[in-house]
């Protein structure tokens, strides 16, 4: 069936979305099976519906990827009972030390 292409997608594209767009709705729990996470499953079978749920897949990724980006990423370390959050722009690189230790460097 091709799942396997789906499967590189998603582990080389993590954050990606997938929209499927078929005429076999039993294919649906397959997206599962192989842990998708698929935005939207869209069935083929009314043409008036099939766009207007495209439409708004792609408004939706719109709105996910702009509300997103604004968030900065963090790099979130766990010291003894505290959290320590870093935001990633300010890392320059991780040291490795004696005794299974890192120092970051920033």
């Amino acid at each position: 069936m091709g799942w396997t292409w789906r499967e590189k997608i998603r582990d080389a594209e993590d954050l990606s979305r997938l929209v499927f767009i078929t005429t076999e709705n039993q294919m649906l729990p397959l997206t599962y099976t192989y842990k998708l996470e698929t935005l939207n499953f869209i069935v083929k079978d009314k043409p008036e519906v099939v766009d207007a749920q495209i439409r708004d897949s792609l408004r939706t990724v719109m709105e996910r990827t702009v509300r997103n980006a604004d968030q900065k990423k963090k790099f979130v370390a766990k010291i003894g009972s505290r959290t320590k959050s870093i935001d990633v722009d300010q890392i320059f690189y991780f040291q490795a030390l004696e005794g299974h230790k890192l120092a970051l460097v920033g």
